[in-house]
């Protein structure tokens, strides 16, 4: 489980308004042999508070390209959130 600092984007949530969000949270729990891996995300702001949250599915061919960086992971959960990290 870790936080990653993204490049600031905002998001209007109904009755809070709009809010900047500065971070993604991920927790990745990989257990060898899978086939597929599904990794939850939350989109937080400054202050870790999570405003947006949902699952990405990396399939069979995603995990095969893993390697051993593990930033690999983090960048396809990120680009499927559709954030930048920095």
């Amino acid at each position: 489980m870790a936080f990653y600092d993204i490049q600031p984007t905002t998001m209007t949530i109904p009755g809070e308004g709009t809010i900047t969000l500065t971070q993604i949270f991920m927790q990745i729990n990989y257990q060898v042999g899978m086939e597929e891996m599904t990794v939850p995300y939350n989109l937080c702001d400054a202050e870790t508070k999570s405003w947006y949250s949902a699952p990405v599915v990396i399939d069979q061919a995603q995990l095969d390209q893993w390697g051993t960086d593990d930033m690999y992971i983090v960048n396809l959960v990120a680009t499927a959130a559709g954030v930048t990290l920095v």
